[in-house]
């Protein structure tokens, strides 16, 4: 799960994250940019911004460990 400092949804992603742990389901939920780097809501669209192509990157390296050969 992607999240950012500035996104409206932040808090309810970390409220998902704990119900889908508590239910089994593993999951990682990040939040990315600071104070002086803010990001907002779906950030990670920008592929120019280098925090948006790093979130997705770890993103895609969480869904390789469940994709079978």
């Amino acid at each position: 799960m992607i999240t950012a400092n500035k996104d409206f949804l932040h808090d309810i992603q970390f409220t998902l994250f704990g119900f889908l742990l508590g239910h089994g389901i593993q999951a990682i939920c990040k939040s990315y940019g600071n104070d002086e780097n803010p990001r907002a809501h779906v950030f990670f669209i920008n592929q120019r911004d280098k925090l948006a192509q790093l979130a997705n990157d770890q993103e895609i390296e969480f869904f390789k460990n469940y994709i079978v050969d």
